[in-house]
Formats: structure tokens, C-alpha cells, sequence
């Protein structure tokens, strides 16, 4: 178990953006359309098409090698190869344009029914900081799903910033870096396991799970690696939010 949460303690509060905050299962879902009309109707299900893509997204999200050096490949290549390799899986190809559209994809995917309103009420408890395995261009077409009603969010942290992915620490080096804060200032709430607790609890950071699947288990995140279980769950960011507005009143 990681570092306790205590509500008083926070000035920052980190989120992990896909998933957490972006429905990032429905907005996969949709762009693989594709997949499904190649295999028919024996294809593969919603489920086996996101463990399919949880699987290939970790693959490609390690460092390309050329000549000797790793490399950092941008999120929008990460998710050209899945596509390839999800489409071949399924026994067809993609063309140029659908592998395209699909990396292109990201903006469209929809925020959580829940998110825009928890973080405007977040940001009247702490500064809010997005700590992303993403691009620069494609969060900036995300944000507008987050902050509809005008800014909240004073730090945005991408994987193509610090040059790797989650569960790498280098996010988390770079949050306390610019925030100039004390692990123990920073909340980190997050869905995935193994992208972000166990990182984020090993830097001793305390981190809450917004588990957006419940008793559906793990999805296009996957399972984490260390058995890390965080020390408070909630079902969605306003159960947070509510938490924190309690702490203001």
C-alpha cells in the first residue's frame, strides 16, 4: 500500500488524463470500427478488441531502437502500430487513411459525464496538473472536453515533454520539478495501476484510484505488476470532489 492520503496535506493534485478523465474505452472502441467490419460478426468482442489494445499499446510505448540508441516514439505512432497490429490480429489490413483518422482520434474521444464539473470544484481546493502518456497537439484538442466553462488546469505534463511513457517516473520527476512541491503535497488520482500508482507510489506520492470499471476489472490499461493497491478508491472523480468540498467546509 502507498503513502495515506490526507486531504489537508494537498496543494497539488495530479491526474492521469485517458481513462481517468477521458473515456478513453468508448473513444477506442469507436475508432476501431474497422476491426469489426473486416472479422464480421465471429469477430473479436468490445472486450477482447480493448485487451488486444492494452497488450499492443505497452509494446509500442517502449523505446524504439535505431543504431544503438532508444527513442521516444510520439503517442500518434504508438497508435498507428496498434491499429496495424490489432487490424492484422483480426485477419485484414488498414489503409493508410484509417491508420491515420484512428492516431488522429485522440481529440474526439469524449470526457467522463462527470470530469469538467470535479475539476472546476478541485481547482478551488488545489492547483490541478495533468501528468499524460500523450502528445502536445493531441491533448490540446483534448482540453476542450475538460475545461468547457473556462481554465482550471495549471500544468500539463505529456509524454512527448519528457521524452517517455508511464510508468516511467520521468512524469513524476517533472511534476515535483515544476511544482516545487514536497511528495507528501501532492494527491495523484489516476485509473490505471500500472501506469500510475506504481510509479507514483514508489516516488512517495499518495495516489487514489478512480476506479471506472468496478467490477468489470481491468480494461484497456491493463493489470499492474506489483500487486500496488492504493489506499482509498472512488467510482468517479465528483466522489473525490465531494471530499475535498467537505475539507473547505
Amino acid at each position: 500500500m502507498g503513502p495515506v492520503f490526507d486531504p489537508c496535506r494537498v496543494r497539488f493534485i495530479s491526474f492521469d488524463c485517458y481513462g481517468t478523465l477521458i473515456d478513453w474505452e468508448r473513444g477506442i472502441l469507436a475508432g476501431l470500427r474497422r476491426v469489426r467490419a473486416l472479422a464480421g460478426e465471429d469477430g473479436p468482442d468490445d472486450a477482447t478488441l480493448i485487451a488486444w489494445f492494452s497488450e499492443a499499446e505497452r509494446k509500442f510505448e517502449r523505446p524504439a531502437r535505431s543504431e544503438g540508441r532508444s527513442g521516444h516514439r510520439l503517442y500518434r505512432e504508438v497508435l498507428r502500430c496498434v491499429l496495424r497490429e490489432i487490424v492484422e490480429r483480426a485477419g485484414g489490413a488498414a489503409s493508410a487513411e484509417e491508420i491515420e483518422s484512428f492516431a488522429g482520434s485522440v481529440g474526439d474521444w469524449p470526457a467522463f459525464a462527470d470530469t469538467p464539473t470535479a475539476l472546476e470544484r478541485l481547482s478551488r481546493h488545489a492547483s490541478l496538473v495533468i501528468v499524460s502518456n500523450v502528445d502536445d497537439d493531441l491533448f490540446a484538442r483534448t482540453r476542450r472536453h475538460l475545461e468547457p466553462a473556462g481554465p482550471v488546469l495549471s500544468e500539463i505534463i505529456t509524454a512527448e515533454q519528457v521524452g517517455s511513457y508511464k510508468p516511467g517516473r520521468a512524469h513524476f520527476e517533472e511534476l515535483l520539478r515544476r511544482t516545487g512541491a514536497r511528495p507528501d503535497e501532492i494527491l495523484h488520482a489516476a485509473e490505471s495501476i500500472y501506469h500510475d500508482h506504481e510509479p507514483a507510489n514508489a516516488m512517495g506520492l499518495a495516489t487514489v484510484w478512480i476506479d471506472r470499471r468496478g467490477e468489470r476489472g481491468p480494461g484497456a490499461s491493463g493489470c499492474g505488476v506489483t500487486g500496488t493497491a492504493p489506499a482509498v478508491k472512488f467510482g468517479s472523480l465528483a466522489e473525490l470532489a465531494e471530499v475535498f468540498d467537505r475539507r473547505g467546509a
